[in-house]
């Protein structure tokens, strides 16, 4: 029930990124990731990030999946003056350029999240991101990949999308 409320709520908010555009097919993802590293000062782009975590994917997204963090793209919300329920714990806003390596090419976007501390006992949360670009088969890429943590250990992850493209046959 959880994980169709959160489909819902990305197909209101983000309804693009499920229409088609001008003759780009989709293909729906579906995969699981395990994290196998996580460490300080990682690079993308010629850019380096203050933190990634490092997860291997297996399905239909097969390969790798790097989460790239800076230190300014995460706090606590009560931090900030904004009010919390006092039942939620700790509240906090986080950002993360995510990045899909595969053997066609690589796939990215940005996520950004509210996520309740509670929910970490709880089969949450769900990191959506939006897709915004790639390489090889993924270049001018489009639509939505969420991944959503199957344990209290955020090491696995269950991965389910819709990716949108030029490259894509139907």
């Amino acid at each position: 029930m959880k994980r169709l409320v959160i489909l819902l709520a990305l197909l209101l908010v983000f309804p693009a990124a499920f229409a088609g555009n001008g003759g780009d097919n989709c293909r729906n993802i579906n995969a699981h990731a395990t994290l196998v590293g996580e460490g300080p000062a990682c690079e993308f782009n010629s850019t380096t990030y203050d933190y990634c975590y490092i997860q291997k994917v297996r399905g239909n997204l097969n390969g790798s999946w790097v989460s790239y963090v800076m230190d300014d793209w995460y706090v606590i919300l009560e931090s900030l003056g904004v009010q919390t329920p006092p039942e939620a714990g700790e509240s906090w806003y986080n950002r993360e350029l995510e990045v899909f390596t595969t053997k066609h090419g690589m796939v990215w976007g940005e996520s950004q999240f509210v996520f309740d501390i509670r929910g970490f006992g709880l089969g949450g949360p769900a990191i959506p991101t939006m897709v915004t670009g790639g390489t090889g088969f993924y270049e001018d890429a489009y639509g939505w990949i969420t991944a959503i943590y199957t344990d209290g250990t955020l090491s696995n992850w269950r991965i389910y999308g819709r990716v949108c493209g030029p490259n894509f046959e139907e």
